[in-house]
């Protein structure tokens, strides 16, 4: 047994540090449509520059240093989406069991994607804005994930509002075809709705919804980055334009993998569940009882007051092996019966 929970805790570990490599990476994603927008914009003129015999003029068409640094990390965007493939898969089918992981993955997603939104919005047009945006998205999501792992109650909440995201970025292409107008109003307002909704219910419901989370949030990830490399990339998942069939398909993958990921962890809930002999509690708690009949969660560690409680309730147990169960009813029967061959 006490191999087994090393072997865990070296396997969390592992995937701790793969989840922050990947996820380092993976914030660069964001913007790296706007580079292939641009490079486009900027190929197209060269060679009808070229054309005309006007070459001499491609040459000042140059990228800025925001374009440039964009470029860069586009380069690495395969190692990234490939690298993010195993990952997301693994937590869509085992997210519960690696929670420490997955929480952190969950916080440095919601932190890093928040920070860089923000640093983007507030620092359009400057020079600097790339790798301001990107160190934002770095500090911002490593302070929420380590926020995640070191307070409970924060990783669940952030976990469920993950999620929320996730699933409004898989609705966006479906909102962008039925809404004309404000359509990335609508968006974020139901982002915003979706995250805060499945934030409130995964701190009520805890294991249901840490399931539902990590079922739902790998399989966005999965069936983005086989988007991605059967060369769809964005346009299956928020662009109106690719065709019904192609964004159809890619939610439909989504929705059967996520309802794939709830089966086998709720399986692998059912088979802990048997084993141990008491319910899969997550967030490394255990069951207690109190001196009012309440059984709920405590800690792993609990306090002195916690084993007077247990002790003072196992001590008010009556002992079963001390007498057999049928003395109360053996007793009374042999008295009368003395009592009756003491008479004359």
């Amino acid at each position: 047994m006490e191999r087994r929970k090393t072997w865990r805790a070296r396997a969390q570990c592992v995937a701790l540090a793969l989840a922050v490599l990947v996820l380092l990476c993976a914030r660069w994603r964001c913007a790296s449509a706007h580079v292939v927008a641009l490079d486009a914009q900027l190929r197209m003129p060269g060679e009808m520059l070229r054309r005309d015999a006007l070459a001499d003029d491609v040459q000042n068409v140059t990228l800025s240093a925001y374009e440039d640094a964009l470029a860069l990390l586009l380069r690495y965007e395969r190692v990234v989406i490939g690298g993010m493939l195993p990952l997301a898969f693994c937590m869509a089918l085992f997210g519960h069991v690696l929670l420490v992981p997955t929480l952190f993955v969950a916080g440095f997603a919601l932190g890093g994607y928040l920070s860089y939104a923000l640093a983007l919005r507030l620092l359009a047009g400057s020079p600097a804005v790339a790798w301001v945006s990107i160190t934002a998205c770095v500090l911002g999501g490593l302070l929420l994930a380590l926020l995640c792992v070191a307070l409970l109650k924060v990783g669940v909440f952030s976990l469920g509002a993950a999620a929320g995201v996730f699933v409004a970025f898989a609705l966006r292409s479906v909102i962008e075809s039925r809404v004309e107008n404000e359509a990335d109003v609508v968006f974020w307002a139901v982002c915003a709705v979706l995250a805060t909704l499945l934030g409130l219910i995964a701190l009520l419901l805890e294991t249901p919804m840490i399931i539902f989370c990590t079922a739902f949030g790998g399989a966005f990830g999965f069936v983005y980055g086989i988007a991605f490399f059967a060369h769809k990339s964005d346009a299956q998942f928020w662009n109106s334009a690719a065709p019904p069939q192609a964004r159809w398909g890619c939610f439909a993958g989504f929705i059967v993998l996520g309802l794939l990921g709830l089966l086998v962890q709720f399986i692998i809930l059912r088979r802990s569940d048997r084993s141990d002999g008491e319910p899969f509690l997550p967030l490394k708690r255990r069951h207690s009882s109190s001196l009012y009949g309440f059984r709920g969660y405590q800690p792993t560690q609990p306090s002195d007051f916690d084993h007077q409680v247990d002790h003072a309730i196992l001590s008010e147990r009556p002992n079963s092996m001390s007498s057999p169960p049928t003395a109360p009813i053996t007793m009374p029967v042999a008295t009368h019966i003395d009592h009756r061959t003491d008479e004359p």
